[in-house]
């Protein structure tokens, strides 16, 4: 089980319809999970090196300030597809990092 405090983001998913919710913690397991969570079920996590989102399927009127919730399995990128733009970003991400520590 991974707990974490939720954080307010920008709001620009829930304006298209898609609300999310933030959680603000480091990991260096990136990538998209299927996640269960008690009260909310099932949804989509894009796990970020600071940042983690979660695109519940059920709606969630009212955000909990803490989470907690585990993981099923990470979902594979299909070819040329949203997930595998993501993928290619966080590659790029971390590609970015390596070049800025070997300068310092």
């Amino acid at each position: 089980m991974i707990k974490a405090r939720r954080s307010d983001g920008l709001g620009v998913a829930r304006q298209l319809g898609y609300p999310t919710i933030n959680l603000y913690h480091p990991s260096e397991d990136c990538g998209v999970y299927l996640v269960r969570e008690k009260e909310y079920g099932l949804g989509a996590a894009f796990v970020m090196p600071n940042l983690t989102e979660i695109h519940f399927f059920n709606h969630v009127e009212s955000p909990k300030d803490e989470l907690e919730y585990e993981i099923l399995s990470k979902l594979e990128a299909p070819e040329n597809g949203i997930l595998d733009y993501f993928y290619k970003g966080l590659a790029y991400y971390k590609l970015l990092k390596q070049v800025e520590s070997v300068k310092k």
